[in-house]
């Protein structure tokens, strides 16, 4: 699921850390009064609990511009260029740096923000789908078929793609309970094809009769036959069950966006519990692992999690100073590597290179930035040699007052690939 602003996702929802939504939204409405003194105050504090946020850097450039620190604020610009924060594309007409605009040092920043706006391309074309109305987030790759899955959150059905572009309707809509369905991981060694759906405000579904009593569940199919094999409901409150992934013992893990819960299926006990409840972290998304099933690694608002499966330690990815690593949504394990879709304005795909512990981060490099057919892309997975992913998912504008748009302002669903070697 696509990070939609800083954690506006989460503003229906009854999160646990609520001191820094409690910051954020004191923060924003300071903004809104003009209070800037009380804003930078606030946002100075979000920026010592979730550091290298390009959210959070770019509102405090803001702030401190309307209150005349343009130093700071050129500071703080500047570190968002090192970032790549695709923020800064709009600064040039912002009123907040009225004051700045006239500047040299103001002038040649836009001139190096242009640089940013260069289009990055390795992917070719994989597979288009011509059921607009899909509104597809979730990707699965079964490595003995070759078979690429795509969720659809509209129309609460999963999509099978064959090897030569024919695809099918995997279930069918509103199959076995199946809600707005986005992550999915096929488990290749047991033929399963694990999948989480839900219910959100955020995120609306065709059929208004859907089981609204249920927030969120992960459906267990087998995947020869299609037939579900068990279904884990999330008990009563607020969750919104997003990504997963399947160790080789076939132990499953789930992030929960809205309470801020990984959440456990264990392969010997066949129950829904919670492995671990992160502090001081928000936005649960997306969730891989490394090859020998040590660690987890796991996307949140601000960074990605580092998890010790068997003690459940857990710590953020080392990395090098300005080294943004928020707003992640899918993310990936390839050879020492995480492949991440970074949202924002434009979205990027990076592949962000590790050292040999696998829990520091040493570089990154941008596989794709600014594909024209880019409207909000969201997950991918790895197949074979190729990161195959949901190149235009229409989250967000294929909606207009919260019902779909007609069929004919919709766009065909486009699968892209990156070669990976």
């Amino acid at each position: 699921m696509v990070r939609i602003g800083l954690f506006c996702f989460l503003f229906h929802s009854a999160v646990a850390q609520n001191d820094i939504m409690h910051l954020y939204r004191d923060a924003m409405a300071s903004m809104m009064k003009k209070d800037f003194e009380h804003a930078e105050q606030k946002l100075r504090t979000l920026d010592s609990l979730m550091p290298d946020d390009t959210e959070i850097y770019f509102l405090r450039a803001q702030v401190l511009a309307h209150m005349g620190d343009h130093a700071k604020a050129m500071g703080l610009l500047k570190a968002s260029l090192i970032m790549g924060s695709d923020m800064l594309f709009t600064i040039g007409k912002d009123s907040a740096f009225a004051g700045l605009w006239a500047d040299s040092e103001f002038q040649n920043l836009l001139k190096e923000i242009e640089q940013l706006k260069r289009p990055v391309h390795h992917s070719r074309d994989a597979y288009l789908l011509t059921e607009r109305d899909l509104i597809p987030e979730g990707t699965a790759y079964d490595g003995h078929t070759g078979q690429l899955f795509i969720s659809s959150t509209y129309k609460r059905k999963i999509k099978r793609i064959y090897p030569d572009g024919r695809s099918d309707d995997f279930t069918k809509e509103g199959q076995d309970g199946l809600l707005g369905v986005v992550g999915m991981e096929v488990d290749s060694v047991r033929r399963i094809l694990w999948v989480n759906s839900c219910n959100n405000p955020n995120m609306p579904i065709r059929d208004s009769n859907a089981d609204a009593r249920v927030p969120a569940r992960v459906h267990k199919f087998d995947l020869t036959t299609g037939r579900l094999l068990q279904r884990y409901d999330a008990p009563a409150g607020s969750h919104f069950f997003n990504d997963l992934t399947v160790t080789a013992k076939g132990d499953v893990f789930i992030t929960d966006t809205e309470s801020g819960e990984i959440w456990q299926i264990a392969s010997e006990r066949h129950t829904l519990e919670i492995f671990l409840k992160p502090q001081n972290v928000l936005f649960l998304n997306g969730i891989t692992k490394s090859p020998d099933d040590q660690w987890l690694y796991v996307a949140h608002a601000a960074g990605i999690l580092v998890i010790d499966i068997a003690t459940r330690r857990y710590e953020p990815l080392k990395h090098p100073p300005l080294f943004p690593l928020g707003s992640i949504d899918g993310l990936a394990f390839y050879k020492q590597s995480l492949i991440a879709h970074q949202s924002g304005v434009v979205g990027r795909i990076k592949r962000i290179y590790l050292d040999n512990d696998l829990r520091t981060a040493t570089h990154a490099t941008v596989l794709e930035a600014h594909n024209p057919h880019f409207d909000q892309p969201t997950t991918g997975e790895i197949g074979g040699s190729f990161y195959y992913y949901i190149a235009n998912a229409q989250l967000r504008s294929g909606f207009r007052n919260k019902k779909i748009k007609p069929y004919h302002e919709l766009r065909d669903v486009v699968i892209l690939k990156i070669p990976l070697e």
